[in-house]
């Protein structure tokens, strides 16, 4: 109360006036500050929060057809709005300074001939438009995206050809059906065209969402089906049969590719034991002779010949 009515004011009402003339004047000075209070708070809550201009960069326009001049404009109408530009004439000398190649040339050589030749944005965009943008550009644009199929493109390349000369045709747009079919009926025949098929989305974004989900779910099947496969189990090696090998003469190749195919050379040594008073190495040495005669007489050997061990010792008895 002292800063607002100062303090000699305050000393007089306090030596002077009696508790009631205090208490109403207290009052009084707490009801116009609640008033200036409120009146503040309203004020601040209706004033527009300060937004600070971002920086987005354009892509240069030199004249060239590969971009089209519609969506180079699309691009420079939201940079101007970024930045904040409001005043007409940065407008034109911002988009000035994006042109490049011939595109400068040509506004900068107006512009030194007339330096009023741009008044606004609009009629620098219809001179621009007028010098660069090739006869009928939007119906080559249409005509490109009506044709366009998947071919060897992966999802991904189509889905970005597709949108981008869908947005190159500003002008007079494709309804959305139309877009949503031409796409349909570009993609490759699989489970992606079968499913876009059985939704029959209604937008041309939500047709490219279907279809980048509906690939994601098939690679991601064959993927897990190719690792859960259980892969061929070989047979185990059985013992290999003695008892077949008779006597040298008395063997049938069947009974040999039997018993013998799937042992191994150290299975004969386990049934050979020394007999009539011969050692168990000699034994087993006189089974493998006889052993590899019927091989011999049976033509059973080729499969043999990738074994450098095996094919050592058949050596000695073939």
């Amino acid at each position: 109360m002292a800063k607002a009515v100062g303090n000699i004011t305050v000393d007089l009402l306090l030596r002077n006036g009696d508790p009631e003339a205090q208490r109403l004047a207290a009052q009084e000075f707490m009801a116009v500050e609640l008033t200036d209070a409120r009146a503040q708070a309203q004020q601040t809550l209706a004033r527009p929060p300060r937004v600070d201009p971002i920086k987005i960069d354009t892509t240069k326009y030199s004249g060239d057809e590969k971009l089209p001049l519609r969506r180079w404009f699309c691009e420079l109408d939201e940079a101007i709005e970024a930045r904040q530009i409001v005043v007409t004439e940065q407008q034109v000398r911002y988009a000035l300074s994006q042109l490049a190649g011939r595109a400068k040339s040509w506004a900068f050589g107006l512009k030194t001939s007339d330096r009023e030749c741009f008044p606004s944005l609009d009629v620098f965009k219809s001179k621009l438009s007028a010098t660069f943008e090739p006869p009928q550009s939007e119906f080559r644009m249409r005509a490109e995206f009506l044709s366009t199929r998947q071919g060897n493109l992966d999802l991904h390349g189509y889905i970005q050809k597709m949108r981008y000369l869908s947005s190159c045709v500003i002008g007079n747009p494709m309804d959305m059906s139309t877009q949503v079919t031409t796409f349909m009926t570009g993609l490759r025949d699989g489970p992606v065209k079968t499913q876009l098929f059985r939704v029959y989305p209604e937008t041309l974004e939500e047709a490219f969402a279907v279809a980048l989900g509906e690939d994601y779910n098939a690679r991601q099947a064959r993927s897990y089906g190719s690792r859960s496969r259980p892969s061929p189990e070989m047979p185990d090696a059985e013992p290999m049969d003695l008892s077949v090998v008779q006597t040298q003469g008395h063997i049938s190749k069947a009974a040999v590719s039997k018993s013998f195919a799937p042992s191994y050379f150290d299975d004969i040594f386990v049934h050979s034991k020394a007999e009539d008073g011969r050692s168990a190495e000699a034994v087993h040495l006189d089974h493998l002779r006889r052993v590899f005669d019927a091989m011999r007489n049976n033509k059973l050997y080729a499969n043999l010949k990738n074994d450098y061990a095996i094919g050592c010792a058949l050596m000695q008895f073939v």
